[in-house]
């Protein structure tokens, strides 16, 4: 059953990534235990990081900017 907004907590969670930060807001139940959720939300973040960052060498995004023109 969807909890009602009196069940709910606004948390604002955030982290650094991509040399600034990211932030979130959300409504969560009361008895959501944040750290596994900023971990998670993290998680995310460093996962598009190392794919599309244009900062680290190893990042899918600068691996496909370095690879030689033609077929794959």
């Amino acid at each position: 059953m969807p909890k009602t907004c009196s069940e709910l907590r606004r948390r604002n969670l955030h982290g650094p990534t991509m040399g600034t930060r990211w932030s979130v807001t959300c409504d969560v139940a009361a008895d959501i235990d944040e750290p596994p959720l900023a971990g998670a939300l993290a998680m995310a973040v460093q996962e598009v990081d190392a794919q599309m960052s244009p900062w680290r060498p190893d990042s899918d995004l600068n691996r496909l900017n370095q690879a030689p023109p033609g077929p794959g």
